[in-house]
């Protein structure tokens, strides 16, 4: 069909009433929508009783017999056992993404073609439609695209100038997003993500550290800090001294949090002090339940130490009350689930299979034995079964009930 020119309101409507019109005519109606033959409404001479059937009717026939992708389809529908597609499924969304992209790409190339003449370049003349997609593919992407494609048909050669994936649009502080939007967009990031996007190139670099104020709220966000008032370095670079400083100390202060926990779990009958010893070090410094250190207890955490000393009631309030993380594994891969069934624990693995811990996590050695050269490890089941603990293997294997929640 004729493509009509995108600033003429007019021109489209008589286009579309003209569309409408001949539809209506191969469906057996006048343009003013009176019935034009003696068969009545398409409708009914298809055997419906009304507009509304049909379209039911049509729409899961469309459903069912079309398809984006042919093997696409019969995968989905032999995955999920059902006799059509679902017009609301991520499939479909997928799909639908890709071919609206294609379909602007395709506009866009017209669009020029009728504005320059030939195969020439003329940006202006789609910049406003292009502005304004509503699409996941970034401008200078689909640029890229168009520009490829009719170099490729014209029968170009050489090579094609494509933009780099850079986040330096963000970052520039000349034309860009002032401080406080920076500042909310790297509030989602944690340190070491921020620090990541300042190697991505030195001009990243350059542009989120040049940004003196952004990084000033940055290092005041942070109470603790003693901030002298005219720094004889760059804000980027205090923020970055005083964090690493800040983790290590943290760093240094858990593992002896750990130690000590660990200390009153092997004198035996001391929950309350380790209860103590947990609010304390949320309190001072935000101490996190699912730390684990690579230089104490064999990266043994608290809830794994807990339950490798049989301390039931620990256990119970670090998963129940902290929220404690039951897939957390020691440096043989040892979970809390397999530290119960090592010992033989019915009722600690019972626990921890209705907190939902993963019984197909392989363990390779308990942290009481040595590593064995070529050993691949075992699951929760054959770890008991090859300890001898065949009521524990009965349970893990035929699972748990709501009973025991």
């Amino acid at each position: 069909e004729p493509l009509l020119p995108a600033e003429s309101p007019s021109s489209r409507l008589l286009w579309l009433q003209t569309s409408k019109a001949r539809w209506r005519a191969s469906q057996g109606r006048l343009p003013d929508g009176t019935i034009a033959t003696e068969g009545g409404d398409f409708w009914r001479r298809l055997g419906y009783d009304s507009w509304r059937e049909w379209y039911i009717v049509e729409k899961e026939t469309w459903s069912n017999q079309y398809t984006w992708n042919r093997n696409s389809r019969r995968a989905y529908i032999a995955r999920f056992d059902r006799g059509g597609v679902n017009l609301t499924n991520t499939p479909f969304s997928e799909w639908l993404q890709i071919r609206k992209v294609g379909w602007q790409v395709s506009r866009i190339k017209r669009l020029r073609k009728a504005k320059g003449g030939g195969g020439k370049m003329v940006v202006n003349a789609s910049m406003n439609l292009l502005e304004s997609m509503p699409s996941r593919v970034s401008n200078p992407v689909l640029r890229d695209i168009i520009e490829y494609s009719e170099k490729l048909r014209s029968g170009g050669g050489g090579t094609v100038t494509t933009h780099q994936y850079s986040l330096d649009w963000v970052f520039n502080a000349d034309a860009n997003p002032n401080d406080d939007v920076v500042y909310y967009f790297l509030d989602f990031l944690s340190y070491f993500e921020v620090l990541k996007l300042g190697m991505l190139s030195a001009r990243t670099r350059e542009m989120l550290s040049s940004r003196d104020q952004l990084w000033r709220m940055k290092c005041s966000s942070h109470p603790r800090w003693n901030l002298p008032k005219r720094p004889r370095k760059r804000w980027f670079d205090l923020y970055n001294h005083n964090f690493m400083v800040m983790t290590l100390e943290t760093r240094k202060k858990s593992d002896d949090l750990l130690v000590k926990i660990a200390n009153q779990l092997t004198m035996g009958d001391k929950e309350t002090q380790v209860y103590n010893l947990v609010e304390r070090g949320q309190r001072d410094w935000d101490f996190d339940v699912n730390y684990t250190s690579g230089s104490v207890l064999d990266r043994n955490g608290a809830l794994n130490y807990a339950v490798i000393k049989r301390r039931k009631n620990v256990v119970k309030y670090l998963v129940d009350v902290k929220g404690a993380n039951v897939e957390t594994s020691d440096v043989g891969g040892f979970t809390p689930l397999l530290n119960a069934v090592y010992n033989g624990d019915l009722q600690m693995v019972r626990f921890f299979l209705s907190r939902g811990a993963n019984k197909n996590a392989v363990g390779i050695t308990h942290s009481s034995q040595g590593f064995k050269q070529g050993f691949e490890g075992r699951n929760a089941e054959g770890w008991a079964r090859s300890l001898g603990h065949e009521a524990v293997a009965e349970e893990i294997r035929l699972g748990v009930s709501k009973f025991w929640r």
